[in-house]
């Protein structure tokens, strides 16, 4: 498995005309943007450290520490398999080996929807039924909010109970 390392390591070596600088608790780092989320005019990308970061300029955040995934909630308005290919696209087209995209956080997005409302919640819904992998998190989320409502959620405890019981 690839790491923060490894992925620092290959950031390392990427054209460095492509990073913008910003400011992180008074250290100047480096950013490439890598991909646009739609509607905001914020960009996905890998800092200098290998983390995955999103925001826009110089105003910039780890994805492991935006608060419900705010900033990636617009992600949820396409379809789940338009955003994988589109993102890898742009990670390849940047020089990126296909493999970084392993670190990058796709529950993120997923989660941050499923804790809203209203649309962001249906258009992770709608992931969900598109194939996203449901897990412990996502079907406590998702039954705390619906009990017993949201298909995917229902066939992973059925699958789930028919592995355990399969003896």
């Amino acid at each position: 498995m690839i790491n923060k390392k490894s992925i620092a390591a290959i950031v390392s070596n990427l054209d460095k005309s492509k990073f913008l600088k910003y400011d992180r608790n008074g250290e100047e780092r480096f950013w490439m943007p890598i991909f646009e989320v739609p509607d905001e005019g914020n960009f996905l990308g890998l800092n200098d450290h290998g983390e995955w970061v999103c925001g826009k300029e110089e105003w910039i955040r780890r994805i492991d520490e935006i608060d419900n995934s705010f900033m990636l909630l617009p992600i949820l308005g396409m379809k789940r398999k338009e955003f994988v290919l589109n993102f890898k696209e742009a990670v390849v087209g940047n020089g990126i080996p296909e493999t970084v995209m392993n670190t990058f956080s796709f529950d993120n997005i997923l989660i941050g929807g499923l804790q809203s409302y209203g649309d962001d919640f249906n258009k992770a819904v709608a992931w969900l039924d598109d194939g996203y992998p449901v897990d412990e998190t996502i079907a406590s989320i998702c039954d705390g909010k619906h009990p017993n409502k949201i298909g995917a959620v229902i066939r992973w405890k059925e699958e789930r109970l028919k592995t355990i019981l399969s003896v």
